[in-house]
């Protein structure tokens, strides 16, 4: 399915059996999410409590994890939901090709405040009380803050959860950028001229610009081939004298990138000089420092704007890590690779394969190859964990997946084992609403499940783990 928003689907799915429920007569339970479980009998499916109490009766025919406390049933064909309190928030009777969740991350916060169904290639949806909008979409985004994007016949608008359209006209782009959809949207006129709309639809920059971005509480915005700086409220903070100003991987605080005269440097939101005009090319500040490049040599410099590592040539990724070290290349040997730190200090120079352009390094660990195995490096070449794997992952959170060339299996960051090699593809371990989970797949018999598990390697929703 086309879609142009991220989102989180758990299809439909059965689990084959794993347990046999001893309080109801021939029946079968499994799928047990906090203190209810579905349970089948004579080939269909009810809803009870872990301690044996039938809060359904079997009556459907597939049905889906629950998740936030909503689980999508099947019944003949027909689709429908359910509670986990045993109610039905949306009885079965309705002709969708499919009816799911659709949400997005803000923050590290799980965002879901409606089902979507999609009828015919349209897409509609319901509240999460069960009210059904009849209203038909091209496409549809996740609401957030009671807010959506909707397309129809290649023209965007908002809408809210009572479905009423927002913004008095329709318009050719919305940004869609979550992280912004309750404070701004930036967005594009039939006429071609960029502004930024408000959640409730309002125009809060006016729509005569040739470019827009935003940048912390402003927006960088060009018109005639330059570009300043606008505040909240759509005022010129920085004059439009720039041949280009960038944002691009600037943190909140951090002065921006600007080029002037053919050469870059950095200025403030109020456009004055912070660093010199001086070079061919730069990039943010990361860990307080920037990569900068002229000539064809490069260096990096503080946010005063004095050389930590002096232009030189040298061949090195264009940010520094969390750990404070940047990855480098020999340029008189391309295979001999490594890190250096913020004084230019070589602490590690080696000739272990990896993977893609550069390094997969996170936590302090690269993934290293040598021969046909995979393992860990710290940052000053010693490895940590043996070349031992047939593929591995970078850590998050102290966690990585691994491959044995079939499935994959967690490990922690000492090397032992969560899991058992069962997923199908790796996953990656990150901060929602106060647990640590990460997505995950694995074949079945009919397909792939879906779901999600936390840092022991349990499942939260869409799936089982064999015993093992």
């Amino acid at each position: 399915m086309r879609r142009f928003i991220i989102f989180f689907l758990i299809g439909i799915c059965l689990w084959s059996p794993v347990c046999r429920c001893e309080t109801v007569e021939n029946t079968y339970i499994w799928a047990p999410q906090g203190e209810v479980c579905y349970f089948e009998k004579d080939g269909l499916i009810g809803l009870m409590k872990t301690n044996g109490e039938v809060l359904i009766e079997p009556r459907f025919t597939n049905a889906k994890p629950f998740y936030f406390n909503i689980a999508v049933v099947e019944e003949n064909g027909l689709l429908g939901a359910i509670t986990d309190k045993g109610e039905v928030l949306i009885e079965p009777v309705h002709q969708w090709d499919a009816l799911y969740f659709m949400g997005t991350a803000i923050n590290k916060t799980m965002h879901h405040e409606t089902l979507i169904y999609e009828k015919e290639r349209k897409f509609g949806f319901v509240t999460l009380d069960g009210v059904i909008n009849e209203e038909l979409w091209d496409d549809i985004s996740p609401f957030v803050g009671g807010t959506a994007i909707v397309k129809r016949n290649n023209q965007y608008n908002l809408i809210d959860t009572q479905g009423r359209i927002l913004c008095q006209e329709w318009y050719s782009k919305i940004n869609f950028d979550y992280d912004q959809l309750s404070s701004s949207l930036l967005a594009q006129d039939a006429q071609g001229k960029y502004g930024a709309l408000g959640p409730a639809g309002e125009v809060l920059i006016s729509f005569e610009w040739d470019y827009i971005r935003k940048a912390d509480d402003c927006y960088i915005v060009g018109k005639d081939e330059k570009k300043g700086i606008l505040n909240s409220k759509g005022e010129l903070r920085a004059a439009l004298e720039w041949d280009d100003i960038s944002s691009f991987y600037v943190k909140s605080g951090d002065p921006l990138m600007a080029r002037k005269d053919g050469k870059w440097g950095f200025i403030d939101l109020d456009g004055n000089q912070v660093i010199p005009f001086l070079w061919d090319n730069v990039y943010a500040f990361s860990q307080g420092v920037a990569k900068v490049e002229t000539d064809n040599l490069s260096g990096f410099i503080n946010k005063e704007g004095e050389y930590v590592i002096p232009l030189q040539k040298m061949v090195t990724d264009d940010y520094f890590d969390s750990d404070e070290t940047v990855c480098f290349t020999d340029i008189n040997d391309i295979n001999q690779w490594g890190y250096m730190d913020r004084n230019g200090n070589i602490l590690c120079k080696v000739n272990y394969q990896h993977y893609m352009g550069e390094p997969i390094k996170q936590e302090g660990l690269s993934v290293v190859i040598k021969g046909k195995k995979d393992g860990y490096m710290d940052i000053y070449g010693n490895m940590v964990f043996p070349f031992q794997w047939e593929l591995a992952d970078g850590f998050s959170n102290g966690l990585a997946f691994v491959g044995d060339g079939e499935a994959w299996a967690v490990i922690n960051n000492k090397g032992e084992y969560v899991t058992d090699y069962i997923w199908a593809m790796p996953g990656c371990f990150e901060q929602y609403d106060e647990m640590l989970l990460s997505k995950v797949c694995m074949r079945t018999d009919t397909g792939f499940v879906e779901g999600y598990i936390d840092q022991n390697g349990q499942p939260i929703c869409g799936v089982k783990l064999p015993v093992w």
